[in-house]
């Protein structure tokens, strides 16, 4: 099986990131420090020999995606199993508003991590589902050397707790904007090349 790179990335900074508010698949867009975050990204990545770029169609992640895409001459492919976790009621509120009206909720997504689903959204194992067979599309089809996923952090954090099951990285380490997160298909098997 042939060596494949695959650069998961979380998309740069909107409004609510900056102010602590929890998009889930509501769609705002980047702010100016976002578009700033993903055209330095873009530089970084020119010298990549990355042949495709596929992206969450909420806009925070396309738009990261088509700065990325316009360094390299790649148009990004759209695939909505790479959205943000639903996340029901508590979409749009800070972290105090969701500490103060729903801290069952809070409680519950730290003690269950995998399996608790939020009320009018989805659970982490429901995302993890749908984002991984996109991956393993990914890794059927694209002969590489290196692909761009285009996404947000939860969905960054199932995608590493699937290929990483024993690693706690998936729920202690920070997964920042315009983080990039690369893992390295060798010899059939996934290895964790670069978290950020």
């Amino acid at each position: 099986m042939p060596s494949l790179r695959i650069h998961i990335i979380r998309h740069g900074e909107t409004n609510w990131n900056h102010e602590k508010r929890w998009q889930g698949q509501l769609d705002p867009p980047l702010n100016e420090r976002g578009i700033q975050q993903a055209q330095l990204l873009a530089r970084y990545l020119q010298t990549c020999p990355i042949t495709a770029i596929y992206t969450s169609d909420l806009q925070r992640a396309y738009v990261t995606a088509e700065t990325i895409g316009s360094a390299l001459d790649l148009r990004p492919q759209t695939d909505p199993r790479i959205r943000e976790m639903h996340l029901g009621v508590l979409q749009g509120l800070t972290i105090g508003e969701i500490q103060a009206r729903y801290p069952h909720e809070l409680a519950s997504l730290r003690d269950d991590w995998l399996d608790h689903r939020i009320e009018g959204g989805e659970n982490r194992r429901m995302v993890q589902s749908r984002a991984y067979a996109l991956f393993e599309e990914i890794a059927a089809r694209e002969p590489g050397p290196e692909v761009v996923l285009v996404a947000h952090g939860g969905v960054v954090r199932v995608l590493l707790h699937r290929l990483f099951p024993g690693s706690a990285a998936a729920k202690q380490t920070p997964i920042e904007n315009t983080s990039l997160t690369t893992v390295v298909r060798a010899n059939g098997d996934w290895e964790l090349e670069r978290l950020a």
